[in-house]
C-alpha cells in the first residue's frame, strides 16, 4: 500500500464510509448528527436559508432589471425539497466493492454537477451586479465560506477533518 498511494486513498475511503455507516444508530435517520443532535428537516433548513437570502438581496438592493439573475441564483443554491433517497446500510452491504465504488462515483459526480451548477448561476449573477453589490457579495459569500450559512445565525458550521 506504501507504494500505490491510489489504493491507500482507496482503502481508507471505504474504510471511513463503513465506519460511518457502521456508527449510524438503527431507527434514526441517516443524517443524524455523530454528537446525537439532528440536522434540521429539510423544510426548516430551507426556510432558515430562504431566509437569509432574502436578507441579503435587501442588503444588495437587487434591481428590477437583475431579478431573472437573482431569481436563477436563489433557485441553484437552494436544498431539494426533500432529501435524496440513499441505499440503506444492508442494501450497500450487499453490493460487490466495485458496485459501491461505482455508487460512490455517481454520488461525487452529482454534488460536482450541483456545484457547477451554483458556480454558474453565482457568475452569472455577479456579472448583473454593480460595483457597489458586488463588494457587498463578495463580503457575504467570503464570510459564508468561512462561518454560517445563509440564515443559520451565528450557528457555526461544522467542518469535517
Amino acid at each position: 500500500m506504501h507504494r500505490n498511494p491510489l489504493s491507500a486513498l482507496l482503502v481508507a475511503g471505504l474504510l471511513a464510509g463503513a465506519s460511518a455507516l457502521a456508527q449510524a444508530q438503527p431507527g434514526r435517520p441517516p443524517f443524524a448528527a455523530a454528537d446525537g443532535a439532528d440536522h434540521p428537516a429539510p423544510a426548516e433548513r430551507r426556510q432558515r436559508i430562504e431566509r437569509g437570502l432574502a436578507e441579503l438581496k435587501t442588503r444588495l438592493a437587487i434591481q428590477p432589471t437583475q431579478e431573472a439573475a437573482w431569481t436563477a441564483w436563489v433557485q441553484a443554491m437552494l436544498p431539494p425539497a426533500q432529501r435524496p433517497q440513499h441505499p440503506t446500510r444492508e442494501q450497500l452491504a450487499q453490493l460487490t466493492t466495485p458496485e459501491r465504488l461505482d455508487y460512490m462515483q455517481a454520488m461525487q459526480a452529482e454534488r460536482a454537477a450541483a456545484m457547477n451548477r451554483r458556480a454558474d448561476a453565482t457568475r452569472a449573477l455577479y456579472a448583473q451586479l454593480t460595483p457597489q453589490q458586488r463588494s457587498i457579495f463578495d463580503a457575504e459569500s467570503a464570510a459564508r465560506m468561512h462561518g454560517p450559512r445563509f440564515g443559520d445565525g451565528d450557528k457555526p458550521r461544522r467542518h469535517s477533518g
